[in-house]
């Protein structure tokens, strides 16, 4: 509903809708509808130039999205957060988000796009067999000795990989 009152221009209706998804998130500890409602609020701050509020939003998303390890969410953050400091005038910060992109997307593997792995689980996967080339190779019996890794999710990464 805060994203049909958006779209209409009814700014303030949308602000109230965003809030309530916002609290009723919390209330369930729903992290990715936290993260979401406060995207939604970020791009209605934006619409607003209240860039503070907007920056603050997007780094409430960002610190959510990092914590579920979603790294496309992540980095779509930090090209918010970077275009808001450019609105600001303040070139150097915005390099500097665009510059954490870059070493983000730099950094990925395989294993980032493989639903079921999220940062934890490729870490221990990378802590176990040190390389994408070694899990690829590695038997499912040893996929699964990695704390995590049930017998789908191994034979997952078999096939993805």
């Amino acid at each position: 509903t805060g994203f049909h009152y958006h779209s209409l221009g009814a700014l303030d209706k949308a602000e109230e809708y965003y809030k309530m998804s916002l609290q009723k998130a919390n209330e369930v500890n729903y992290l990715k509808g936290l993260s979401n409602s406060y995207l939604n609020l970020a791009a209605l701050y934006n619409n607003l130039s209240d860039y503070s509020k907007a920056l603050d939003a997007n780094l409430a998303a960002t610190a959510i999205f990092h914590k579920l390890g979603d790294l496309s969410s992540t980095a779509s953050c930090y090209i918010n957060i970077a275009v808001i400091y450019t609105s600001l005038n303040q070139h150097k910060t915005a390099i500097e988000y665009h510059r954490k992109i870059r070493d983000r997307e730099m950094t990925k593997s395989k294993l980032d796009y493989i639903e079921g792995i999220g940062e934890k689980k490729r870490t221990e996967l990378l802590k176990q067999f040190g390389s994408v080339k070694n899990i690829k190779e590695a038997s499912i019996e040893d996929l699964m000795k990695v704390k995590g890794i049930s017998k789908e999710l191994a034979e997952k990464l078999k096939k993805e990989l």
